[in-house]
C-alpha cells in the first residue's frame, strides 16, 4: 500500500509542486522560529518573505498543472486561498497566532497530496 502511494507521487509531476512547497514551508517555519528567538533581522525578514512567495508559486504551479489536466478540486482552491489570504493577514497578529495559522497551512499541504493519490 505504501509503496503504491509513493510510486503514484513519483510519477505525478504536479504533486512534486506540493512536495517542494512542503519543503520550502518547513524551512520558512524554521526561519520564523529563528526570527522569534533571535530577533527580527532585516535579512531574515527578506528571506522569510521570499520563501513564502516561493511556497505560493509552488501551490499555484500545482493548481495550474492540474487545471490543464482537468483535475482541480474545490479543496485545491481552498488551500490556495488560505495561503494567499490567511497567512499574510495573520502577520498583523501576535507571532504565536501567525505561527499557528502557518502550521495549519502546513497540515493542509499533505492533505492535497492524499486527495490526489487516494
Amino acid at each position: 500500500m505504501l509503496s503504491e502511494i509513493i510510486s503514484k507521487i513519483d510519477t505525478s509531476s504536479p504533486i512534486m509542486w506540493i512536495v517542494w512547497a512542503i519543503g520550502l514551508h518547513i524551512s520558512n517555519t524554521a526561519l520564523g522560529i529563528y526570527m522569534a528567538l533571535m530577533g527580527r533581522k532585516k535579512w531574515a525578514k527578506k528571506v522569510h518573505q521570499g520563501l513564502f512567495l516561493s511556497v505560493l508559486v509552488c501551490i499555484f504551479g500545482f493548481i495550474i498543472s492540474y487545471y490543464f489536466k482537468g483535475r482541480v478540486g474545490f479543496m485545491d482552491y481552498i488551500v490556495a486561498i488560505y495561503f494567499a489570504v490567511a497567512i499574510p493577514v495573520s502577520k498583523r497578529q501576535p507571532p504565536m497566532i501567525h505561527a499557528f495559522v502557518a502550521t495549519v497551512g502546513l497540515t493542509l499541504l499533505p492533505l492535497l497530496i492524499l486527495l490526489k493519490v487516494l
